[in-house]
């Protein structure tokens, strides 16, 4: 199977679709986090300042959940959708 460059932005193009439905579907606390960490540029101890949480430690143990809450969403809505397409 050969794969055009219009195949690869197609693909490219829904994952990012994908990814911005998962990080609707975490909720508030999650998505902030990740909102402020991997798009605002936040340091942990800043976001953890801003968001409550006791120290940056636990900020730090939030995010590794809430990623890996990101990613089950994400990965499972993708596999739905490839099932739904065949």
């Amino acid at each position: 199977v050969s794969y055009t460059i219009e195949d690869h932005t197609s693909i490219e193009e829904e994952n990012v679709k994908l990814a911005s439905f998962a990080l609707d579907l975490l909720g508030k606390p999650c998505n902030s986090l990740l909102q402020m960490f991997y798009f605002e540029q936040k340091n942990m101890e800043e976001i953890a300042q801003r968001l409550g949480y006791k120290n940056v430690d636990s900020t730090k143990n939030q995010k590794y959940k809430c990623l890996k809450r990101l990613q089950s969403i994400f990965f499972q809505h993708k596999q739905e959708r490839q099932r739904i397409e065949k």
